[in-house]
């Protein structure tokens, strides 16, 4: 039985290509370009539906009123709301509050048009991120692409009486922009090597807050909500033009078992970084069939699913139990005897020799995990978590009409914040622990709401939330890939899709608070969202000090890994001494390894290194003979013996370390 000489994509990307070159950060700023006008799109209508009262856009029909007249003087949403609709009329229309007459008792409107579009990304989440898995990213990124355009010049057409279209147009518009930014994530995240995906997703995610300096400039010198809307749709239509320019996942094309075309991703990146393709072919990432079972399954007696079995299969390993075998019922690393099968014909008796009963591995789910007490409180406490910083974070842009101040000023500031915090934590992210970071950074934003509420102070307000803007993006940077390395690799995809829809759920909410507090306290629409939004926040902080820190570990692949990381009040490191417990909360990776992985090059060394493995995994030949009695007729076995006196130690941890390199690469990063 020949040995596989193919390597990993993540190895690839180690020792050859390198793991986030000149082509990633090329390839991830084409991709990436998508999130400037979704980021517009998110959060237009901040701008499209400033309050026309204030603004003067309204005249008193009968200019001998003279109680109309003083409130046009010094106009007041309470003031202009007592009067009866037919002592004033909107002399311009250009705000879409206006266009809708989205004021006094009709102001909740507003909200509800963000929520309807928080509403789509809720559904948009969950129908992209099955099409992602079987159709790939790019694909999906095009169909949302050409849904978002649609979305974005239909709603350009509302008609005057048409709010409930325009509700419906911007749910539909936020299926397809969640879309997008998945497809986006998922395509950045991907692209890079093990050790620098992090900073690839924190400088993808750069581009968001470009978007978002973009959408205050045209607000500032586009005023009419139509041509505003329109200028929108022909930045998604320039994404659009970008889409040729971008490649499929490598990744997710070796998974499907597409081997050419995820090695033609690698060889076109490989040229960018001015490095070499891998001499050796990349491994595809197809699981493992039971063809016996899906005989059986399909109707087939059990001498038929027998015989379909020994027809099909081209070989069979079987794991034989040596000194240390284990006794679980799973895989077996021989200790003393390592046997392939093969097909043949014919039959004979190896003395001594038993074959492990043909019972499956349990496939693990979503639901053993919840089963287990402290698993179960990690996952609530995530689950928590996103809620919060989703409902802080886009709270907080939402309600930057209601802060005193500029607008644009006001926005322009909280998107100063939100991209220095990307910075900042893009440069900490792979040095400290994620756990601190996303701690810290949920306290800061909690405080920072808090003190927003009861404060008074205009200048002190605005700077405050600014304050929680910053601490709540920080914590949003590091959430995604602390995420997945708390989960194992089985249950990786569906942990992150629940925790991904109770984000969506905060987002949906984060609207309603500004409902409220608009409606609870006119006069100060800032105290009640921004009570919340530091509540919230803070609860979610000191929630955080319950979960381990994951920074290099190694990724779980099953519950048992799960449960062995450690968390401040499971590892107490206050008994070892008055630093440890500083120690463990700022643990550190060292510098020099951290050097050695990203540098992707050094090839000769890791050649030699991955060359020791492979002879190390490579067995003496021996004569074959045949296992009798097997429940599959007509097979050879090619055993090797290991020397007498020879430790199995290295071939057994060579295996360990190759099927979990194959677990790892199964994985997919939401």
């Amino acid at each position: 039985m020949g040995f596989d000489n193919s390597i990993t994509y993540d190895e690839a990307l180690a020792q050859y290509v390198g793991e986030f070159g000149r082509g990633q950060r090329l390839f991830v700023a084409v991709t990436s370009l998508n999130f400037i006008p979704n980021a517009v799109i998110f959060y237009l209508m901040v701008f499209l539906t400033l309050d026309p009262i204030t603004k003067r856009h309204w005249e008193c029909t009968n200019p001998a009123d003279a109680a109309c007249a003083a409130i046009w003087q010094a106009p007041s949403p309470t003031a202009f709301c007592s009067m009866s609709q037919s002592q004033w009329a909107w002399t311009n229309t250009d705000n879409l509050a206006a266009y809708f007459n989205m004021v006094c008792g009709d102001k909740w409107k507003v909200q509800l048009l963000n929520m309807m579009m928080f509403i789509g990304c809720l559904i948009g989440a969950a129908l992209f991120g099955h099409l992602n898995d079987t159709m790939g990213r790019k694909k999906p990124l095009l169909l949302a692409q050409l849904a978002c355009i649609v979305a974005v010049f239909l709603s350009a057409a509302a008609p005057p009486n048409g709010y409930w279209f325009m509700a419906f147009v911007r749910m539909a518009m936020g299926v397809a922009a969640a879309g997008q930014n998945q497809c986006v994530a998922v395509l950045s995240a991907e692209i890079a090597g093990k050790s620098r995906r992090g900073v690839s997703s924190a400088f993808s995610g750069m581009f968001w807050p470009t978007g978002e300096f973009v959408l205050v400039g045209l607000a500032y010198g586009v005023h009419n909500w139509r041509t505003f809307t329109i200028i929108t749709g022909c930045l998604s239509v320039a994404g659009l033009l970008l889409w040729p320019f971008i490649p499929e996942s490598a990744r997710w094309l070796l998974s499907q078992g597409r081997q050419a075309e995820g090695t033609a991703v690698v060889q076109r990146i490989a040229a960018l970084n001015g490095t070499r393709a891998p001499p050796v072919p990349l491994r595809t990432m197809q699981p493992k069939v039971d063809l016996a079972a899906e005989a059986e399954e399909a109707g087939m007696s059990a001498a038929d699913a027998d015989a379909a079995l020994h027809k099909d299969a081209d070989a069979v390993v079987l794991a034989l139990p040596g000194a240390n075998a284990g006794a679980d019922g799973g895989e077996i690393e021989a200790a003393a005897t390592e046997c392939a099968v093969v097909g043949g014909a014919g039959a004979a008796t190896v003395p001594g020799l038993q074959q492990p009963g043909a019972k499956a591995a349990k496939r693990i789910g979503l639901l053993d995990v919840l089963r287990q007490p402290k698993l179960l409180v990690r996952t609530l406490v995530l689950v928590f978590t996103w809620f919060s910083l989703y409902i802080v974070s886009y709270g907080v842009n939402l309600g930057a009409g209601a802060l005193p101040g500029s607008l644009y000023m006001t926005f322009s500031l909280l998107t100063v914040a939100e991209l220095s915090a990307q910075l900042m934590t893009a440069v900490i992210v792979d040095r400290t622990g994620r756990h601190v970071i996303l701690s810290c950074g949920l306290l800061v934003s909690g405080t920072a709401c808090l003190a927003c509420a009861s404060t008074t102070h205009s200048t002190a307000r605005a700077a405050l939330a600014v304050i929680g803007k910053y601490g709540c993006t920080v914590g949003m940077v590091v959430l995604g890939t602390f995420t997945t390395e708390l989960f194992a690799t089985p249950i990786r995809a569906s942990a992150m899709g629940v925790f991904n829809e109770a984000g969506r759920l905060g987002s949906i909410i984060a609207p309603l608070m500004l409902m409220v507090g608009a409606a609870v306290r006119p006069a100060d629409a800032v105290y009640v969202p921004f009570l919340a939004f530091g509540l919230v926040a803070l609860l979610a902080g000191l929630l955080t000090l319950v979960l381990p820190e994951t920074l290099g570990a190694p990724m779980a692949e099953n519950i048992d890994d799960m449960n062995q990381l450690q968390s401040l009040f499971s590892a107490k490191p206050w008994q070892q001494g008055p630093f440890a417990t500083i120690k463990f909360l700022f643990k550190a990776r060292a510098a020099r390894a951290a050097r050695m992985r990203r540098s992707g090059h050094g090839q000769p060394a890791m050649e030699q290194q991955q060359q020791q493995v492979q002879d190390a995994r490579k067995p003496e030949q021996q004569p074959s003979v045949a296992v009798e009695g097997s429940s599959l007729p007509h097979i050879y076995v090619e055993c090797a013996q290991l020397k007498e006196g020879s430790s199995s130690e290295p071939r057994a941890a060579a295996v360990q370390q190759q099927r979990r390199q194959q677990q790892q690469d199964t994985s997919s990063i939401v």
